[in-house]
């Protein structure tokens, strides 16, 4: 005989207290059990409430007592549950059917989640996997289109280098051809002088010539002249000899004064002429003069003219050099920008790229840090479900697929 609370019995206690423990660790998320109510796991929702309602003790309503009756005197009532060691082994083999149906339940149930969660973790290993794809096809198409984007840049910056280049050579080609054109114009010019020069010159050997050959002609005129008056004289000396007396001198003394007026006229004629000749030469000399001048200052002219051309394209060759430096400079200052942004690019995106792997490396750590933790409490809960099914003195068959699970988040 043993003496219980009238509201408790046996069933109910062992039920209570596997109650307590599968809620304490229904709690969390497991592969061993879910938050769930286990009577209605066990019996139902209708069952379990029947089943409550069965295990109620019902007091006998409590009497009053009557007039003149104290209450020390009104008997008490004890609620006394007898049961005897069938009814015991009763309850036990009853507590381990349904301990075994809950663990098939829960095993089925387990299996089930087990398979819905490797399926969920399948798929969202697929996504996964199809997400690092796409994020290197990403990259990829990246890297290919920087890579396109480079040689594009560099094929604008070569075509702009090769017109750079042939406007240089062009450039340079017109100015040759420039200055092959106003040298060929000097060189015109200066056989055109030259030219102008040998006509002047026979011009003046002409005019030369042409005195020589009237001084010649006059001296011969002169010679004549004086051999007429030399035969003149001859003639009048024989008359004269011939003539007598007075006659003779006064014919004399008039050829006198005629050979004299004779000579004073050639003497004054000489002296134009000499005069004419003296007008003429110093005519000619300044014309010389004039003309070494003109032909100094034209040829200082064209000096002039040819040094300025000169230093014009010299100027222009220069300048046209320092512009091709300061466009190779600057063409370069721009590659070198552009380089120094592309590789600044390249580093941020690989910086980027790193912190993206330490994250990921972190996260895994982490997730395997929590499924170490996870299965460690797993295992723990699951020792300690063992511990318990010995203790209730469960049969080893039963434990077989308890000891078998393998706990841990998949």
């Amino acid at each position: 005989v043993v003496a219980r609370p009238p509201t408790s019995n046996v069933h109910n206690d062992c039920l209570s207290e596997y109650r307590s423990e599968i809620n304490n660790v229904g709690k969390k998320y497991t592969l061993l059990s879910k938050t769930s109510n286990v009577d209605e796991e066990l019996f139902g929702h209708e069952g379990w409430f029947q089943k409550r309602q069965a295990n109620r003790v019902i007091r006998p309503p409590e009497k009053r007592p009557k007039m003149g009756e104290s209450k020390d005197e009104t008997p008490e009532e004890t609620d006394v549950v007898i049961i005897n060691s069938s009814d015991v082994a009763l309850i036990k083999k009853k507590a381990v059917i349904v301990t075994q149906a809950v663990l098939d339940e829960r095993k089925k149930k387990k299996e089930a989640s087990l398979a819905e969660r490797n399926a969920k973790s399948n798929q969202r290993k697929q996504l996964m996997l199809k997400y690092n794809e796409l994020q290197r096809q990403i990259a990829a198409e990246q890297k290919l289109q920087e890579g396109l984007k480079l040689q594009r840049e560099i094929k604008f910056a070569m075509e702009q280098e090769e017109k750079k280049a042939e406007a240089k050579r062009l450039a340079g080609v017109e100015l040759m051809k420039y200055m092959l054109e106003d040298n060929k114009k000097q060189e015109l010019i200066k056989e055109k002088l030259k030219e102008r020069e040998m006509i002047e010159e026979e011009k003046r050997n002409a005019y030369t010539f042409a005195k020589d050959q009237r001084e010649q002609a006059y001296k011969d005129e002169q010679e004549r002249v004086r051999k007429e008056k030399e035969a003149a004289a001859d003639k009048i000396r024989a008359a004269q000899e011939s003539a007598s007396g007075a006659q003779g001198a006064l014919e004399d003394l008039r050829n006198q004064r005629i050979f004299e007026a004779h000579e004073k006229a050639w003497r004054e004629k000489e002296a134009a002429e000499a005069e004419k000749i003296r007008r003429m030469n110093a005519e000619l000399h300044i014309a010389r003069e004039q003309q070494k001048i003109m032909k100094a200052r034209q040829i200082a002219d064209q000096a002039i003219a040819a040094e300025q051309e000169f230093y014009k394209i010299l100027k222009l060759q220069k300048d046209g050099i320092e512009q091709a430096k300061a466009d190779d400079e600057r063409l370069l200052q721009a590659r070198m920008k552009n380089l120094v942004y592309l590789k600044e690019q390249i580093r941020i995106k690989e910086e980027a790229r790193k912190a993206l792997a330490r994250e990921k490396i972190a996260e895994g750590e982490r997730l395997k840090q929590a499924k170490r933790v996870e299965k460690l409490k797993l295992t723990k809960i699951k020792e300690r479900k063992l511990e318990e099914l010995k203790k209730w003195g469960v049969p080893q068959k039963y434990q077989v697929d308890l000891i078998k699970l393998k706990v841990g988040i998949p």
